[in-house]
């Protein structure tokens, strides 16, 4: 299958010519560390919320991706693994890892800290804060490393 390719590619030159999105397994790999480490219930409450919420990042229309940068496609992963509850516990927590490891992945890093990130999972999660915000403040708090 080829990978879409859209014309933002170019407004960031330091990125991979093409992203490098979770999969599933990955995704239920972050959320067992989650439970080991943290304390909860493992389990999947709703398997179709999850392949969706793992899929919308990667989601495109006419071959063009429907998230139009690095930091917008790492925004839909909390907002939409918070949004679905698809595990029994820790989509939060789910969420915030899956941002920062599609971003590391991807040769960017945030410029914020681990407390930011909390307040902006918990923010999602508890519907004061909206997907458009939540990619203002990634695209504002995010960098690329590569080429550095």
């Amino acid at each position: 299958m080829q990978r879409p390719s859209g014309s933002w590619l170019s407004d960031f030159p330091n990125q991979p010519a093409e992203p490098v999105f979770l999969s599933l397994d990955e995704v239920l790999e972050i959320h067992q560390q989650q439970i080991e480490r943290y304390g909860g219930s493992s389990g999947l409450r709703d398997a179709a919320g999850l392949e969706s919420a793992v899929g919308t990042p990667q989601a495109t229309i006419g071959g063009e991706f429907l998230h139009t940068s690095i930091p917008a496609m790492e925004a839909a992963y909390p907002f939409h693994l918070c949004q679905n509850h698809a595990f029994i516990d820790g989509n939060k927590r789910v969420g915030g890892n899956a941002a920062i490891t599609f971003l590391l992945m991807n040769g960017w890093e945030p410029t914020f800290g681990a407390d930011e990130l909390v307040d902006l999972v918990l923010s999602v999660a508890s519907g004061v804060l909206g997907k458009p915000r939540l990619i203002e403040a990634f695209e504002s708090r995010c960098r690329s490393v590569e080429g550095d």
